[in-house]
């Protein structure tokens, strides 16, 4: 996992409400950046506070990822975003999704493979995975 993956994972499963404790939940994974490097890599990650924690944000100011989706039947879906954002995405989906509809995702720099459980809740994940990336 690459340091941008790390600092979009650690902000996508918890409140991080300051670059200093951000700079030492990196540091307890291996990564150690002086905080001016870590407040270029947020900016360049499109990562703000919003809210009292750090969020990735995109053009709108949702915080979640940018995302097409490609259609992969008959049970899978294929998410791609702007590289980097792929962990936070999955994240996303694996948080808001039922666990009736899917199986799990995995996510590369840019992209997110989803399984859907069945052939036959294809149309109905499409439609909840649209409502939740508002797409």
């Amino acid at each position: 996992m690459t340091t941008d993956q790390k600092i979009l994972s650690l902000i996508s499963s918890q409140d991080v409400t300051s670059q200093s404790q951000l700079e030492r939940l990196l540091a307890g994974r291996g990564v150690h950046l002086t905080q001016s490097t870590l407040s270029r890599r947020l900016k360049t990650l499109s990562i703000e506070k919003h809210q009292g924690a750090y969020r990735v944000l995109n053009q709108v100011g949702e915080s979640i990822p940018p995302a097409t989706i490609v259609n992969a039947p008959p049970n899978l879906v294929i998410l791609r975003t702007t590289a980097g954002f792929a962990a936070a995405l999955a994240y996303v989906i694996d948080q808001r999704m039922s666990k009736e509809l899917i199986a799990g995702s995995v996510a590369g720099e840019d992209t997110v493979l989803i399984a859907i459980k069945s052939p036959k809740l294809y149309q109905t994940a499409i439609k909840d995975i649209k409502t939740i990336l508002k797409i």
